[in-house]
């Protein structure tokens, strides 16, 4: 019986051991902790970005904002950790705007991955993952919610397939857009 126990804490301490070694071995992506904070257009929305990130007002009208991780202006390549996220306002209905970025899909060089109802702010809203939109940012991440009565935002981000990071961030950028009109 005691050649028993200490046959299975022998195992259990070996597959432990095993699985730590090769864990810090191979995991050569560690998630680290990214902090977020509110990024606020008055009587328009908020939005929740990385503290590191740049938000530009791109219209005179508020209805067109860029928010990146990298400095736009700067002529230096832009690398593949690189996330572009841009906030469109457009004055339609979120099924005629979804019809419409579908069928421009269909004629490009893009792929829909995958696409799926969702809610955002309280409100039903779609999302939809597509890849080949370029070599800078060959993936795409864009959320379609209904703003006001036929009033639509729709949130584009951009990324490279190779930032282990990227999917988890603009998830939770979209997630935590909040309409204040």
């Amino acid at each position: 019986m005691r050649k028993k126990i200490l046959m299975f804490i022998y195992i259990i301490l070996t597959f432990w051991a095993s699985d730590r070694i090769f864990a810090k071995r191979y995991n050569t992506h560690a998630k680290t902790e990214i902090n977020f904070e509110s990024h606020t257009i008055i009587n328009k929305f908020s939005i929740l970005i990385p503290t590191d990130w740049n938000a530009k007002t791109q219209s005179h009208t508020d209805d067109f904002f860029i928010l990146t991780n990298f400095e736009i202006e700067d002529e230096d390549p832009i690398s593949t950790n690189s996330i572009k996220t841009e906030v469109i306002f457009i004055a339609e209905p979120l099924d005629i705007i979804l019809e419409n970025h579908l069928r421009a899909i269909k004629h490009s060089n893009e792929n829909i991955i995958r696409q799926g109802d969702i809610i955002i702010d309280g409100k039903a809203a779609k999302r939809i993952w597509y890849q080949g939109n370029g070599n800078t940012f060959p993936n795409t991440i864009s959320s379609y919610i209904p703003y006001n009565n036929n009033e639509t935002v729709v949130i584009h981000s951009y990324y490279h397939p190779d930032n282990p990071l990227a999917v988890d961030t603009i998830e939770r950028v979209h997630w935590s857009f909040k309409n204040f009109d």
